[in-house]
């Protein structure tokens, strides 16, 4: 998947929220990652298509989405979400 985003940096890297904020940040952001790729795996295990969701909100889908296991469609939606 290819998302369309721009270059330019918005705010601060999680090196930066790591080193304020310690663990604190990372198990929040680790809990989160794990909790969306659940929810992505479950969409897609049930039958989601995915390439129109994303298409719903601008990011283009590659063609290879239909030889690709559940697992790996559902870390390109987790990442491009």
């Amino acid at each position: 998947f290819t998302a369309l985003t721009s270059k330019e940096k918005k705010g601060p890297d999680a090196k930066q929220l790591l080193k304020k904020y310690g663990s604190a940040y990372l198990l929040t952001s680790i809990s989160l990652a794990i909790i969306s790729f659940s929810i992505c795996y479950v969409l897609v295990d049930n039958g989601v298509d995915v390439n129109a969701l994303l298409a719903k909100v601008g990011i283009e889908g590659g063609g290879k989405a239909e030889t690709a296991g559940t697992a790996a469609i559902a870390y390109a939606a987790h990442k491009a979400a």
